[in-house]
């Protein structure tokens, strides 16, 4: 049985050579952005920013009338 409140209980704090280990909301794993809900939301976010920036930037390449770098 899983719980699906959104407030689950806390867990047992999980201890390494006697030195408790954070718990983080979110981490990079092989490029692929992975959170503790488990949701596409933040890496989908994230990767429609770095695109919209890299076709920001070709946009002014072509106002300036340089080549796009291959």
């Amino acid at each position: 049985k899983f719980p699906y409140a959104k407030n689950q209980p806390s867990h047992t704090p999980l201890t390494i050579n006697n030195s408790e280990v954070q718990v983080a909301n979110s981490t990079w794993l092989l490029g692929v952005q992975i959170t503790n809900t488990l949701s596409w939301s933040e890496y989908t976010g994230s990767l429609v920013k770095r695109a919209q920036q890299r076709v920001h930037f070709l946009k002014r390449m072509r106002r300036v009338n340089l080549p796009p770098p291959i």
